[in-house]
C-alpha cells in the first residue's frame, strides 16, 4: 500500500538531495507533510529522483536553477518544522581510497548549510557516512558550528540494523535544534533498539516468484552486474563470500578458469594473487548472507545474491531491503540510468522513521529529556548508540577535537 503524504499533518517538512526517496518516505510515514524537495542538480529529475516524481507527482521537486538563490530561500524562511538532507557521501566513504576533506562532493554539505541558514527550520537532520566523525570529516562538522550559529546539535552514530532494517549499515546522523525554539536545550535521543530483522524477514515473501514475472513490480535484475561472464558460477558462493572470492578458491580456479574469456581470466589472476597473499582488494562482485543474517551496507557498486537461490537480487528485493513498499514503481529514465546506485545511496526507510519520530517527539514535548546545559555553553552532544555512551562538547572543545569517540572512561551511559 502506497505511503501517503498527509497534506493536513501537524508538521511541515522540506527535503534536499533525496536520491531515490527512501528518506522522504520515512519522514512521510512518520507523519510529516512533505511540502517540497530541493534537488541537487537540474538533471536529477531525470535520474535519481525520477521514480519518486513518478510515484508522487504532487510533491514538487525543485531544481537549483529555481531554488539556489537568496530570494527563493528567504521566502521559505520560518515555514518549516523539519528540514532533511541526503547529500552525497562518496567523498568521505570508507570504500573510496581517495576520500578527503576537500573531496568534490563535500561541497554539498555547504549547500545544505546555506539552505538551513536561510530556511531556518525548527529541527533538521543530515544523514551521511560513518567517517563524518573521523579526521577526514571533522573539519566539515567544525565548519557547521560556525555556518549554523542558531543551532545546537546532536550527532548520532547508529546502525540501520538496530532499527528494523536487514542491513548492517552504520551511519552518522546530524540532528539540529534551533536555539530559540528549544531555549538552548539539547535533547537526549533514546536508542530504542529494535529486534533483529533478517534477510528472510524482508525478501522471503518473493521466493515463490520467478525473475521477470509481471505479478511483482520491478522483479527483474538491476543493470549493475560487474562480471556477467561469472554469473553462472553464483552457486559457488558461500555465505559471507563474494563471487570473485568463490571463483578464485583454488579448487574452483583449477576447474573453471579456462572457461572464461582470456581478458577476464588475466584480471582475475591478479586478484587471486592478492587473495592468496592476503592483500586487500576492492571486490565489487555478488555476495551472499545467511537466511537469518543481514546484508552488508549497500554502496553504488553493491551486488547482493539471494540467500538460497543461485541468482542476484532483483530491483524489488533490493528496494525491500531499503524499505520501499511493494507498490512503489521504479522507472528507467534511460541514459544508462543505474537504479541500484539510486537505491544504495539512500537511507533505509525504517531507519529514517526511528530518528524522524524522535525529532517529532522533541517538537511535541513527548521527549523532554535534555542534557545539563544551564550555562548554554554546550553546542554538541555526541551519542554513540553502538557503544551506548554519550559525551557533550562546548564550542572550543569541539573545535579542538580531531575525531568523535566516547567510551566508559569519558562518557555518560545511555539508557536502552
Amino acid at each position: 500500500m502506497q505511503i501517503e503524504n498527509n497534506k493536513n499533518a501537524k508538521y511541515k517538512a522540506i527535503g534536499s538531495m533525496i536520491f531515490g526517496g527512501s528518506q522522504t518516505l520515512g519522514h512521510m510515514e512518520t507523519g510529516w507533510n512533505i511540502d517540497r524537495i530541493l534537488e541537487i542538480s537540474d538533471d536529477m529529475v531525470n535520474q535519481n529522483s525520477y521514480s519518486f516524481i513518478k510515484n508522487y507527482p504532487d510533491v514538487p521537486v525543485v531544481t537549483p536553477s529555481t531554488w539556489e538563490n537568496d530570494e527563493y530561500l528567504n521566502n521559505l524562511q520560518g515555514k518549516y518544522d523539519l528540514f532533511f538532507a541526503n547529500n552525497p557521501c562518496s567523498s568521505l566513504s570508507r570504500i573510496n581510497i581517495h576520500a578527503k576533506t576537500d573531496g568534490a562532493n563535500n561541497i554539498h554539505f555547504y549547500r545544505v548549510f546555506n539552505e538551513i541558514n536561510h530556511i531556518k527550520p525548527k529541527v533538521f537532520n543530515i544523514e551521511n557516512a560513518p567517517t563524518l566523525i573521523k579526521p577526514v570529516g571533522m573539519p566539515i562538522l567544525k565548519d557547521m558550528l560556525d555556518k549554523l550559529p542558531d543551532y545546537n546539535f546532536v550527532i548520532l552514530r547508529d546502525a540501520a540494523g538496530n532499527h528494523g532494517v536487514a542491513m548492517r549499515r552504520l551511519r552518522t546522523i546530524v540532528l539540529g535544534f534551533r536555539k530559540d525554539v528549544f531555549d538552548n536545550k539539547i535533547p537526549i535521543i533514546p536508542m530504542n533498539k529494535q529486534p533483529k530483522v533478517t534477510a528472510k524477514d524482508v525478501i522471503g515473501k518473493y521466493e515463490k516468484y520467478k525473475v521477470g514475472t509481471k505479478d511483482v513490480l520491478n522483479f527483474d535484475y538491476p543493470n549493475n552486474q560487474k562480471l556477467p561472464e561469472l554469473s553462472k558460477y553464483i552457486y559457488l558462493i558461500k555465505p559471507h563470500e563474494t563471487l570473485i572470492h568463490a571463483f578464485c578458491r583454488q579448487e574452483n580456479w583449477d576447474k573453471f578458469s579456462d572457461e572464461i574469456p582470456a581478458k577476464t581470466k588475466k584480471a582475475l589472476a591478479r586478484v587471486k594473487d592478492k587473495i592468496d597473499r592476503g592483500v586487500g582488494y576492492w571486490d565489487k562482485s555478488i555476495s551472499k548472507v545467511e537466511i537469518d543474517g543481514q546484508f552488508p551496507s549497500a554502496t553504488q557498486m553493491s551486488e547482493f545474491g539471494h540467500y538460497n537461490q543461485d541468482r542476484q537480487l532483483t530491483t524489488r528485493e533490493m528496494a525491500a531491503i531499503m524499505g520501499y513498499p511493494d507498490d512503489f514503481e521504479f522507472f528507467d529514465s534511460g541514459n544508462n540510468f543505474n537504479i541500484a546506485q539510486t537505491l544504495a545511496q539512500g537511507v533505509p526507510k525504517n531507519f529514517v522513521q526511528y530518528f524522524s519520530k524522535e525529532l517529532m517527539n522533541v517538537l511535541d514535548g513527548t521527549n523532554n529529556n535534555f542534557i545539563d546545559n544551564e550555562d548554554n555553553s554546550i553546542r554538541v552532544s555526541f551519542q554513540n548508540h553502538s557503544k551506548e555512551f554519550r559525551k557533550s562538547y562546548t564550542y572550543d572543545e569541539f573545535k579542538n577535537t580531531s575525531e568523535l569517540d566516547v567510551s566508559k572512561k569519558d562518557g555518560i551511559k545511555l539508557d536502552k
